[in-house]
């Protein structure tokens, strides 16, 4: 029988409030050519993203930044971009954003933009 090297403990809620903290989610794109199971798992994903930020916000206080990837512009206009990346990533942030999060432009235009040319 194997020998259990060691535990790691869930800190309490408790000791992140006040603090500043940093929620990540990975992007996972989806496609209208894509087969429907890999479709149905976005959605699933998509879905529980929402769920577990929702959860999180509940426990450690409201999301008040949104950084997403590919994203030059701040509010409204930030949310119309991110739209033509990722509709499902759109929609949660749009959730956000009618909670009171301000969603931040993370990139300047023409890096990404010399990016998404590669």
């Amino acid at each position: 029988m194997s020998e259990a090297l060691g535990r790691v403990e869930r800190p309490e809620v408790d000791s992140f409030r006040g603090r500043r903290k940093l929620l990540v989610v990975f992007l996972v794109f989806s496609h209208e050519s894509a087969p429907q199971e890999y479709t149905e798992r976005c959605e699933r994903y998509w879905s529980q993203v929402a769920e577990q930020l929702a959860k999180l916000a509940a426990r450690l206080g409201p999301v008040r930044h949104i950084y997403h990837e590919s994203v030059w512009e701040r509010g409204e206009a930030g949310l119309a971009l991110l739209e033509k990346v990722s509709r499902e990533s759109q929609g949660v942030a749009r959730r956000l954003c009618d909670d009171g999060a301000a969603l931040e432009a993370l990139e300047e235009r023409e890096l990404a933009a010399e990016l998404s040319d590669w």
